[in-house]
């Protein structure tokens, strides 16, 4: 961080300090830094962060890009990932403590902002639904499909284009009869249910 000093943000600069002190005794506080480009915002935020963090805050940053105006969450993704990776349960479970526990959920479970990312984007994954035998030990890759006619896509880390289910694999035996019993879909196929 550059240890240059911000002219004339003193006073903002402790309003800040303040605040993030006041997280850090429980006190939550939501700040709104706005002006004119070129005046300082992003210096004032980056100080604001290293000192926030040498008070033992834990900094999540995020930023607002064209690629998350129309995907649920988009931001709120960002800003998340590095918790949603964070290896140790335990760890992950102290970041989703408290009220925060209620978005565990949106952001843990299901996905169904990789939908929306995939609709968006025109992108698809082909040969899905995959299987990955229990036996493999290699990496695993998806393959995506651009079916977008106009605009390329570029596929960067931490984007979230796929989602992975692990499910048990329940070893069965297999008996031949003659017939199947009867059931109340019959041979009904796909919309026979009428359900839209």
């Amino acid at each position: 961080m550059d240890d240059a000093p911000l002219l004339e943000r003193e006073s903002e600069l402790a309003r800040l300090a303040e605040l993030a002190h006041g997280v850090r005794d429980g006190r939550g506080a939501v700040v709104l830094v706005d002006g004119e480009p070129g005046i300082g915002k992003t210096s004032l935020l980056s100080r604001t962060c290293h000192h926030a963090a040498g008070a033992g805050l834990e900094i999540l940053t995020a930023r607002g890009r064209e690629l998350e105006q129309d995907l649920p969450y988009g931001v709120v993704q960002q800003l998340f990932s590095p918790i949603r990776r964070e290896s140790d349960p335990a760890a992950r479970a102290r970041s989703f403590a408290g009220p925060a526990s209620c978005v565990e959920p949106v952001l843990i479970g299901g996905a169904p902002e990789a939908d929306a990312f995939a609709l968006r984007h025109g992108l698809s994954l082909v040969n899905t639904p995959g299987v990955i035998d229990a036996g493999y030990r290699g990496e695993v890759r998806v393959i995506v499909l651009n079916t977008d006619r106009e605009h390329a896509f570029t596929v960067a880390p931490g984007m979230r284009i796929a989602q992975l289910l692990v499910v048990p694999a329940i070893a069965v035996d297999v008996v031949e009869v003659g017939e199947l019993t009867a059931s109340e879909r019959g041979t009904g196929g796909f919309g026979s249910s009428g359900v839209r």
